[in-house]
């Protein structure tokens, strides 16, 4: 993951050291915790990565993502929200649950909590005429996390199944 002056913090710091296992382990934990509550998630789409890539100016995956690395895009996106900071700071210090299986992790759930981390900042839905629309909500378009967000999902939609190591 590149550095990005803009999020030097400590929390953006101990995030970009989180390896694979534990950063898709923390995005997976405040997920499911808000899932229950948030809004209806969009579900991946092939035309919602179109529109995405369209949007956002991101051209289509060449090599897949890691899971992990799309796991901490995810993660620095949220952080920026005090609502999801705190928890997240707490699961980095703290120990690993020991009920946690990785064999749980699927494909499809890391996409849609990436979508989730991507609706802290943009309302994703379909307007009448089914084209996909994205609404910001809380930074300017040019928010330097959100376009390395949608090119690692792209890349890791673009690999196949994701394994976490």
């Amino acid at each position: 993951m590149t550095n990005d002056p803009t999020r030097d913090s400590p929390l953006a710091s101990e995030i970009a050291a989180l390896d694979e296992r534990n950063a898709v382990r923390i995005l997976q934990a405040v997920a499911r915790s808000n899932l229950a509550s948030a809004a209806p998630q969009p579900v991946w789409e092939p035309d919602l990565g179109q529109a995405l890539c369209t949007q956002f100016g991101v051209s289509s995956a060449t090599s897949p993502a890691a899971p992990g690395d799309l796991a901490r895009h995810a993660l620095l996106l949220m952080a920026d929200d005090p609502a999801y900071a705190q928890p997240i700071s707490l699961l980095i210090k703290g120990p690993p649950s020991e009920r946690f299986d990785l064999g749980t992790i699927t494909g499809p759930f890391l996409i849609t909590a990436s979508l989730f981390a991507l609706q802290s900042r943009i309302h994703i839905a379909r307007d009448k005429q089914g084209r996909w629309t994205f609404e910001f909500t809380k930074e300017p378009t040019n928010d330097p996390v959100i376009t390395p967000l949608i090119r690692k999902l792209v890349e890791l939609i673009s690999g196949g199944p994701p394994r976490v190591s």
